[in-house]
């Protein structure tokens, strides 16, 4: 990815409008804008006081434990739904890119079940257009469709789930999660036992800390992902090494559901605090909720568009 070579400055105050004729003011601003967009620089804010690399991969990553929950919520939640035959796991399997097997498909031993998911790394997911890799093992506690219900996720160590976005960019993801229902239409996704390996830290993992919060807008009660629309609330801490940063949603996340659109959310803002930098992230800059790559981040008053991968 890259990012537009587009930054919004204000100019009021820059030049008092009693001594500089107002075309000039025009002139000054047209070969300003003009200088930028003919500059060789593949990013606008190269210079270290200007860089927002930081919140631009971390607005990319958070969407790596996404794209996992919003594959076990939608197995486990649709085998309880379909009923626990080996049938419906090899049909429900087909339509994400994966082999689900059944392991336990009776509740009444321990009142759990078992079944794994196994992507093929060859096919791209139809909604986010991304392409999943790794082994998953998936105990469901009680019936998750109900409140209470729980569901603990166990990544297989020797294949790791991967995200992978484009032919530069992918992300790898080690370690367990819990899932929880807390009313009918809202679920907790805990990521305090995950490490994540991105691109930028291939060797150094990424302890994502904390929690999100999914809440169904719509087609809560209609089979399947397509159509639906989901909202993530969440906070908690993102550390590498000895960098640790916070993070907390400020306005609620959204995505859809729809072919081609939900590589990443499309609305919401993301409070972003590094040990020296603040940052806003905002996932729909222009206000329309239209699905594309376009963010905006603020850091100390200046904005950036940047494109995402």
């Amino acid at each position: 990815g890259g990012c537009i070579a587009y930054i919004c400055l204000t100019l009021y105050g820059l030049i008092p409008n009693d001594k500089i004729p107002m075309p000039r003011i025009f002139d000054f601003i047209r070969d300003f804008r003009y200088g930028l967009f003919i500059s060789a620089c593949e990013k606008i804010y190269d210079e270290p006081k200007d860089n927002v690399d930081i919140a631009a991969n971390f607005a990319v990553d958070l969407h790596t434990p996404i794209s996992l929950f919003e594959m076990v919520n939608h197995v486990s939640f649709e085998l309880l739904n379909q009923g626990l035959f080996q049938l419906n796991a090899e049909s429900l399997g087909q339509r994400i890119g994966a082999k689900i097997q059944l392991v336990d498909s009776i509740f009444s031993d321990d009142d759990s079940i078992i079944f794994e998911i196994q992507f093929d790394p060859n096919i791209a997911n139809s909604f986010d257009l991304k392409k999943r890799q790794g082994t998953l093992t998936v105990v469901v506690y009680f019936n998750y469709t109900e409140v209470g219900g729980r569901v603990h996720t166990s990544i297989n160590p020797q294949n790791p789930y991967i995200l992978k976005i484009n032919e530069r960019s992918q992300s790898k993801l080690t370690g367990t999660f819990y899932m929880e229902r807390l009313d009918q239409d809202a679920q907790r996704f805990n990521m305090d036992s995950l490490q994540l390996f991105t691109s930028e830290s291939p060797d150094i993992p990424i302890v994502g800390n904390g929690y999100l919060d999914f809440t169904s807008i719509t087609g809560q009660q209609i089979p399947g992902l397509s159509g639906d629309m989901v909202e993530i609330q969440g906070e908690g801490i993102w550390s590498r090494g000895k960098d640790i940063s916070d993070w907390n949603i400020i306005l609620p996340l959204r995505m859809r559901y729809e072919y081609g659109c939900s590589q990443y959310v499309h609305k919401g803002m993301i409070r972003f605090l590094t040990q020296l930098d603040r940052y806003i992230i905002d996932f729909d800059p222009f206000e329309t909720g239209a699905c594309n790559k376009i963010i905006k981040i603020t850091k100390g008053g200046n904005q950036f568009e940047v494109v995402l991968p």
